[in-house]
């Protein structure tokens, strides 16, 4: 294991990228911690520290022109909540093949407000469910061009406004993003909190006969409040104990339609 010392930095390689770019370069020196990089402030755009050995991001030197970070092929399982006012102009960050295993961990990204590239690839917490949604909604407020080299669509961002937030006027996040949010605990991840909440709610499972009902009761909704309340069921597969009797009725609807 190698410390990042301020002899070590000062004869650290730079060069021009390919995106044109001064790169900084730290790649492959088995680092444990980043540190004394405070020498180099405001003289690079892009730091490399792929390739090593960290587990965290954190102790990042103010700076205004660094906006390109690559973290890849390290062990990185937390991000600290600094790196928004460290780096406030970041655009680019690249965590691919390290070990961030809970969508909680995700949120120290939230107010870097300038961050438009996001690569997760080959971290656990992308095999979660609601991971693509979830970075979409609160990884820089909202703002995010590319996740994972896939540009976001629209449809991407109303998709998951509409899983984690209330309808307007309030827009409070919903039971599902709060249990998301919360920080992973020795019995599971974050995602298996939210799984515990679905089970807390009062209601049941639905049945792939009331699925088929429910898709199409969605078309025949009469207003946006309804579409999105059936659609959130169909999302989740489970039924509230307050809509069990709205959902028992539409399927005796279509029984009947059925038998005339």
């Amino acid at each position: 294991m190698v410390k990042l010392t301020p002899e070590l930095v000062s004869r650290a390689p730079s060069h021009i990228n390919p995106l044109k770019e001064r790169e900084l370069e730290f790649r492959g020196l088995a680092i444990t911690q980043i540190e004394n990089l405070g020498a180099f402030q405001g003289g690079y755009d892009c730091l490399n520290l792929s390739d090593n050995a960290l587990t965290t991001v954190a102790n990042l030197p103010f700076s205004t022109r660094l906006h390109s970070i690559i973290l890849a092929n390290n062990s990185i399982t937390s991000i600290s909540p600094s790196i928004a006012t460290s780096v406030p102009n970041l655009i680019t960050l690249n965590l691919t093949s390290n070990n961030i295993t809970s969508l909680s961990s995700l949120v120290a990204l939230e107010n870097c407000s300038n961050l438009r590239y996001l690569n997760l690839g080959d971290n656990p917490v992308k095999n979660l469910e609601h991971y693509r949604e979830f970075v979409i909604w609160k990884v820089a407020k909202g703002s995010l061009h590319t996740l994972d080299y896939q540009r976001i669509k629209d449809v991407e961002r109303t998709t998951a406004a509409s899983l984690f937030l209330t309808p307007p006027p309030t827009s409070q996040p919903t039971a599902l993003a709060l249990a998301l949010l919360a920080p992973p605990t020795h019995n599971g991840s974050s995602a298996a909190a939210a799984s515990k909440e679905k089970e807390k709610k009062a209601g049941r499972l639905m049945t792939q006969e009331e699925r088929e009902k429910i898709k199409r009761a969605v078309m025949k909704a009469e207003n946006v409040d309804e579409v999105r309340r059936l659609e959130r069921m169909l999302r989740e597969g489970w039924i509230p104990e307050e809509e069990k009797d709205k959902v028992a009725a539409a399927v005796e609807v279509e029984e009947e339609k059925k038998e005339e």
